[in-house]
């Protein structure tokens, strides 16, 4: 599937696993691996930076393991809260829980943003625009213990830009 054919999907859950990353260096680094559960059944990671003109494809994943969680708690799963599960109490836990799943499950990808020239090397992936003018990336990697590591939700642009400048471009239909 070209990146491209991403929207218009509808976003069913987003499953994570966080783990140590095995290195020589000296910095100790953790790795998320992330995918979106689409309502057609396919599991997609969140695609890299792309050039436009060469029209990159979405990984599709054939399987993911039993240690991917339920970002949202869908099925009563146990669930990876990243960026906050260490900050707030179990009962905002579970309103921060909520409160993303019903502005993330069953919404439409709208636009996919990439980075310019000009951009944040911290951003790995691209930002998938949701109906709700959400936002959703990934950093893949980054320092043990910082909590950047895994899925990044911006409740707008304005979040987004704060963060990572506004040298982006949107890829629409």
């Amino acid at each position: 599937m070209k990146i491209k054919d991403l929207i218009g999907k509808v976003i069913l859950d987003i499953k994570s696993e966080i783990t140590d990353y095995e290195y020589d260096g000296s910095i100790p680094l953790e790795h998320s691996d992330s995918v979106i559960v689409l309502k057609n059944g396919e599991l997609i990671r969140i695609p890299y930076k792309f050039d436009i003109e060469l029209e990159d494809e979405v990984e599709i994943v054939k399987s993911i393991s039993e240690k991917h969680k339920s970002l949202f708690n869908i099925n009563k799963e146990n669930t990876i809260l990243n960026k906050v599960k260490n900050v707030f109490s179990n009962n905002e836990n579970n309103k921060i829980i909520d409160k993303n799943r019903d502005n993330i499950v069953n919404k439409v990808i709208t636009g996919i943003l990439f980075q310019g020239d000009d951009c944040s090397p911290e951003l790995d992936n691209c930002v998938l625009e949701i109906d709700n003018n959400y936002l959703i990336s990934e950093i893949v990697m980054s320092p043990k213990g910082t909590g950047n590591t895994g899925i990044w939700i911006f409740t707008s642009k304005n979040d987004l830009y704060k963060k990572f400048g506004t040298n982006f471009i949107k890829l629409e239909n």
